[in-house]
């Protein structure tokens, strides 16, 4: 009995962990397709839209970074932009 009831939790738990994943990837792709783009908005405008936090938002910019982009902000235009030609695959995000 015990051992259904500890399975169960532990499958509930991968679960809701490849759920949390696979949205930070849609997320992390999401931003990566803005800023390509060239349309994100402001910081806070681009969370808003992500729902998600400032905070988290620039830590997937870093994440980008660290996969090799150059990305700068633009006030006027109030965009992020690519400085240079970057594209991601699913295949580099599964490592992420």
């Amino acid at each position: 009995m015990k051992q259904t009831s500890d399975y169960t939790i532990f499958a509930s738990f991968l679960r809701k962990n490849m759920e949390n994943h696979i949205k930070a990837i849609h997320c992390l792709f999401r931003v990566h397709e803005l800023i390509q783009q060239e349309r994100t908005g402001s910081p806070d405008e681009i969370a808003d839209i992500l729902q998600i936090s400032r905070g988290q938002l620039y830590k997937m910019i870093n994440s980008l970074k660290d996969y090799g982009a150059s990305i700068e902000y633009d006030r006027i235009r109030r965009t992020f932009y690519y400085t240079g030609t970057f594209d991601i695959t699913l295949n580099q995000l599964v490592l992420f």
